[in-house]
């Protein structure tokens, strides 16, 4: 089979619609998501959250456990504008059970939580909403909180995993540093 100069240009252009394709539906994922983060810091209800990721360079928190991932969910719809100090930084990936995801950076402390929405900070990365940790606090919730604030010697190269229903885990993860 020859290829002609029209079939050529015929698939060239199927393959850049989608790329074109792909490429916009993970905008509007990302999108989707920021949404419903403005939705939740609005205090209106959105889908619950089916994960949260907070990461640094040397440790690591993945979370799925529905009255961790609840809870948090409350606590930042009953968040209160920009006023605490900072604490240790982590970039926190949010995933919506109905589909979207919010990546920023939050800055932990023992009784709260800070994190940045583009929308609300004074510059890309800045702590624009508090988030207190009030309690009763779940204890999947006590223990993200205590690895996340304990001296980085103490959990440097380790992964904490919460899942419903099971005792927290934490793991040496390779792909983080120790120093």
């Amino acid at each position: 089979m020859i290829l002609t100069r029209g079939m050529v240009l015929l698939i060239a252009g199927l393959v850049a619609l989608l790329a074109i394709g792909w490429g916009v539906h993970f905008y509007e994922r990302g999108l989707v998501g920021e949404r419903k983060m403005t939705e939740l810091l609005s205090g209106k209800g959105v889908d619950q959250f089916s994960s949260i990721d907070i990461t640094s360079g040397y440790r690591a928190v993945h979370c799925t456990d529905k009255e961790a991932l609840d809870y948090l969910s409350d606590a930042i719809m009953r968040h209160s504008k920009r006023g605490g100090e900072s604490g240790g930084v982590y970039t926190a990936t949010i995933k919506f059970a109905g589909g979207g995801k919010f990546t920023t950076e939050v800055y932990f402390q023992t009784t709260q939580f800070a994190l940045s929405m583009p929308s609300h900070a004074m510059k890309l990365g800045f702590p624009s909403d508090d988030v207190q940790l009030a309690e009763p606090m779940p204890s999947s919730v006590s223990a993200m909180v205590q690895f996340l604030t304990e001296p980085r010697e103490k959990t440097a190269g380790k992964a904490l995993i919460l899942e419903s229903r099971k005792l927290p885990l934490t793991q040496d993860d390779p792909s983080l540093g120790t120093k």
